[in-house]
């Protein structure tokens, strides 16, 4: 791997570090509640605080809890090896528990 290819490869993630961003919001539970009309808002909008249930973390804590990652496959011979030496070098071969911030966005597990 270059240094042009970090490069390009931390462009790309701060390109979509908002969606990042949000996925994690909803993961957390910290996005604010919608409600249908303005006046729905000011009347039930204290309550949200209350009676908060995040329904974003279930799917996400579900995945994370059955999946399992046995290797990856790239096109490119050179980047194989590259991938093989990462994962050897970090002991990915061997089995644990992914943690939560691993999973949050999706993508980290795709």
């Amino acid at each position: 791997m270059t240094p042009d290819h970090l490069a390009e490869a931390l462009s790309a993630l701060a390109l979509h570090e908002p969606t990042y961003d949000e996925a994690h919001a909803y993961y957390a539970g910290t996005v604010s509640e919608v409600f249908a009309s303005q006046r729905f808002e000011l009347l039930f909008g204290n309550t949200g605080r209350r009676y908060r249930v995040n329904y974003a973390r279930t799917p996400v804590d579900t995945l994370l809890e059955r999946t399992m990652i046995n290797g990856l496959t790239v096109s490119d011979p050179a980047a194989e090896l590259l991938l093989n030496t990462i994962w050897e070098a970090n002991h990915l071969n061997l089995r644990r528990q992914w943690t939560g911030s691993e999973a949050v966005a999706g993508t980290q597990l795709v």
